[in-house]
């Protein structure tokens, strides 16, 4: 039988700290990663010392942030069944990201 979660938090972050803990975040499943990182026994002490970045880094994390954001409209357009899909937009804007990929890549 599933687990059931019925409870829930609220976790308040500044852009740059929650932009700082998406990057540490090794999967995809970042709510999942949260729950699991403070169900660990010891591993709070793991992740108390900030870790600190430079302007640019931070300036990469809003890149891919808002990258990662295209692709999230992107994916909810394709998978809702009452909006019919324009294949050439979609095409368009992954297009737009792929040059937005390549600026980034350019720049490191």
């Amino acid at each position: 039988m599933k687990e059931v979660r019925t409870k829930s938090i609220k976790v308040r972050f500044s852009e740059e700290e929650l932009l700082q803990a998406k990057a540490n975040c090794p999967r995809a499943e970042f709510a999942r990663w949260l729950r699991e990182l403070s169900l660990e026994p010891g591993s709070v002490n793991d992740v108390t010392q900030p870790v600190k970045n430079s302007e640019i880094d931070l300036q990469f994390l809003r890149q891919i942030s808002g990258i990662g954001n295209n692709i999230n409209q992107i994916a909810k357009s394709v998978n809702n069944k009452y909006e019919s899909i324009d294949s050439i937009d979609l095409l368009q804007q992954l297009n737009i990201i792929e040059r937005q990929l390549q600026t980034i890549i350019e720049k490191c």
